[in-house]
């Protein structure tokens, strides 16, 4: 099976909703963060702005992410599909090969977005 590298990243305000719809998915078990890597602003910042995963996934899941981020959503039943409308529009996903270095990868996406791992003084 084919997989690419996921760098997905969630504003803190949406983090939560972002976990829910990773559990209806059925890529996590109910009560386990997705979202668990802490992103601060590189302008400074004491506390977390944004929270990131890394994750394989098959194309599948890719092509059904680029397609909400587009406006296509699948048929999901109204809960999920209410669920994902919440969180997809504040989603930033980046694909990469199965070949792509996940570390590399979440430090380049994020650093593109103006957050980073670690606490910037």
């Amino acid at each position: 099976m084919s997989v690419v590298s996921a760098v997905l990243i969630l504003p803190l305000a949406v983090r939560a909703a972002g976990d829910a719809l990773s559990v209806a998915m059925g890529h996590a078990d109910e009560g386990v963060s997705t979202y668990c890597t802490p992103l601060y602003a590189i302008n400074g910042g004491e506390e977390p702005t944004h929270y990131a995963c890394h994750a394989w996934v098959t194309p599948e899941f890719k092509a059904t992410i680029e397609a909400a981020q587009g406006g296509t959503y699948p048929p999901w039943p109204a809960p999920l599909l209410a669920l994902a409308q919440s969180v997809i529009p504040s989603l930033i996903a980046s694909f990469g090969t199965n070949a792509t270095e996940p570390t590399e990868h979440m430090e380049a996406i994020t650093a593109a977005n103006g957050v980073a791992h670690v606490q910037q003084a």
